[in-house]
């Protein structure tokens, strides 16, 4: 299995036979790790909020991608509610670093953890730490 924070370099040898004697050609190809976002923050305001009655505002900024800017970042926003089976229900997966959402209730549950996750096109993610 390959290691995810490694380079590898690929070589490729081929023949010619058609000419007189085996004539070689050469290829090679190097791959560098995928290094996920960084140096961005986000926040979650506010802090408490009556399920489906308040919302809460999620912004994310100055996420980048170490390895290219010619992608766009994907925000991934999520929640953990609380009790003796912890339900995960996404809020959101796009393009848009912030918005605004609604919290489902639970019944018995009045605690919910928010995960923030930022994604490069490659698949390399970062969890988001809350300010």
């Amino acid at each position: 299995m390959l290691s995810a924070d490694k380079t590898y370099s690929f070589y490729l040898t081929v023949y010619d036979y058609d000419t007189i004697g085996p004539e070689p050609g050469y290829s090679m190809l190097t791959m560098p790790p995928n290094r996920p976002p960084r140096n961005g923050t986000c926040d979650v305001l506010p802090r408490k909020v009556q399920a489906l009655e308040e919302q809460i505002s999620i912004f994310c900024d100055s996420w980048v991608d170490p390895d290219t800017s010619d992608h766009p970042l994907l925000y991934y926003f999520s929640v953990e509610q609380c009790g003796p089976d912890p339900e995960w229900y996404p809020l959101y997966r796009g393009y848009q670093s912030s918005g605004l959402f609604y919290l489902a209730p639970k019944a018995g549950c009045d605690k919910a953890n928010i995960f923030l996750y930022v994604e490069d096109s490659l698949g390399g993610k970062t969890l988001a730490g809350i300010k």
